[in-house]
């Protein structure tokens, strides 16, 4: 009896350990990462409006496929240093981007919505290593998948449908000693109007006129006026990126160097 009792606890051992052995091989199996098929770009001939080549997928996404060029100082000269591709549906402000290095494979990739970035930002090395990670809405509870359907419902205006420019998004972020606060400035330009939104539950604030004020200006003197809105700055929601229409998450892109 000891001895079957012995075989079965030496049989559930060897499949405890062989388990474990299998589950940290697949957490620690590098995910398959998409790639540049630099033989297709070489072979496409549609051009779009802003003269660069292009590719429609099935389901109607256009793909915008740019070589890229940065300068090489002892040559004195551009070069080739990778490629980028720009996904987009019709009529859609939602854009997909993924950088490549010269052998095709994955650099970066990233999400924006009206110019502004959204979701987790992810930077890879050659191998096919993650090195970067960056969350596009930091210091933003309410995330832009979250102020998409309160705009449809408080103001009947779709963020992800493309309107030619009449609808203008920021962020604004403002920090005073120990406390900070996110903001959201919509401006409908049809109308003149210019809405003040909490970044953090998505609430509008305060709607005024446009004018010659600088957006900065807009929440500088709500501030002043409900000083209470700031919180105290944590470690979570601390943020150096808060300003601007594309935000630190896509300074990358102010670098590209296209021929």
């Amino acid at each position: 009896i000891k001895n079957i009792t012995m075989k079965k606890l030496t049989i559930i051992i060897i499949a405890i350990i062989f388990f474990a052995i299998n589950a940290f091989s697949q957490n620690n199996k590098k995910m398959e990462l998409r790639k540049f098929d630099i033989e297709e770009f070489r072979n496409l001939t549609d051009l779009d409006e802003f003269n660069e080549y292009y590719l429609m997928t099935e389901d109607g996404i256009k793909i915008q496929k740019i070589m890229l060029f940065s300068y090489n100082e002892e040559l004195r000269k551009d070069e080739v240093s990778g490629y980028l591709e720009i996904w987009r549906r019709p009529n859609s402000e939602y854009v997909k981007q993924y950088e490549y290095y010269l052998d095709g494979s994955l650099k970066l990739e990233c999400q924006s919505l009206r110019g502004l970035g959204i979701g987790i930002l992810k930077e890879y090395d050659q191998a096919g290593n993650l090195i970067y990670e960056e969350d596009s809405e930091k210091g933003y509870d309410c995330k832009m998948n979250m102020l998409i359907p309160i705009l449809r419902s408080k103001l009947n205006i779709d963020l992800i449908q493309k309107d030619d420019n009449n609808i203008i998004l920021h962020k604004e972020g403002i920090r005073i000693e120990d406390k900070r606060k996110c903001f959201y400035i919509l401006i409908i330009l049809d109308k003149n109007n210019v809405y003040l939104i909490d970044g953090d539950t998505g609430d509008i604030l305060q709607k005024t006129k446009t004018s010659s004020k600088l957006i900065s200006d807009h929440v500088k003197e709500y501030v002043e006026k409900h000083p209470k809105i700031l919180k105290p700055v944590t470690q979570s929601n601390d943020t150096k990126h808060d300003e601007g229409t594309w935000g630190d998450a896509f300074r990358w892109l102010f670098n590209i160097k296209k021929k």
